[in-house]
């Protein structure tokens, strides 16, 4: 074989190689986040009325025993918090993510029922449609901002046994811009906070 022809099969199999590896990135970069190694548990309320399932990492409490208006973000009516998961700023280290929070609320206020499905939040992005468990509920997503942090909501809501039910997660992060470069802060993985809150989110259902 001349020096022409292994030049010509040295840039071929040179090609060949740049695809190949493009290709392994590319696979890689769309596939989706899964962290084999979150376990998930199963949580049943106390009165057995609905179930979801939570990475076992986190902590999780029950409901508060009196009524407030902590059972629904941004919300005039009582209600009671049946229960809270907290997602510590540890999961996602030396990013802009603050912590986040998934809660299950209840309320059997009339006027609570009577606007369930409505947004009380002027800064309102998107309402639509969606099934849970075989049942539909109304997504509702907002943003809230001050002093250089965002509050993203997603509130997904359904009128059960004559009862609003609120399943939602508030995901707090603070503007990367905030941060010294010296301290090599990042922008958090909101796929990841994102898939791992979804994740419960559509294990709920009622018992």
């Amino acid at each position: 074989m001349n020096k022409k022809n292994i030049m010509f099969v040295g840039i071929i199999i040179l090609i060949l190689l740049m695809l190949g590896v493009g290709f392994y990135e590319f696979k890689n970069k769309n596939q989706p986040l899964v962290d084999i190694n979150i376990q998930n548990t199963t949580y049943v309320d106390s009165a057995k009325t609905f179930s979801f399932s939570y990475p076992s990492q986190f902590s999780i409490s029950d409901k508060e025993t009196e009524n407030s208006q902590n059972w629904r973000v941004e919300t005039p009516d009582l209600g009671l918090l049946l229960a809270v998961i907290q997602i510590p700023k540890s999961f996602l280290p030396n990013t802009n993510f603050g912590e986040a929070k998934f809660t299950v609320g209840v309320s059997s206020n009339s006027n609570a029922v009577k606007n369930c499905v409505f947004s009380d939040n002027r800064n309102m992005e998107t309402v639509n449609k969606v099934t849970i468990g075989s049942r539909e509920f109304t997504k509702v997503t907002f943003t809230d901002t001050g002093a250089g942090n965002y509050y993203d909501t997603t509130s997904y809501r359904t009128i059960y046994n004559n009862q609003c039910y609120a399943i939602e997660y508030t995901i707090h992060s603070s503007n990367i811009y905030n941060y010294p470069p010296e301290r090599e802060i990042k922008e958090f993985d909101k796929i990841k906070i994102n898939s791992v809150l979804e994740n419960i989110v559509q294990s709920f259902k009622f018992i």
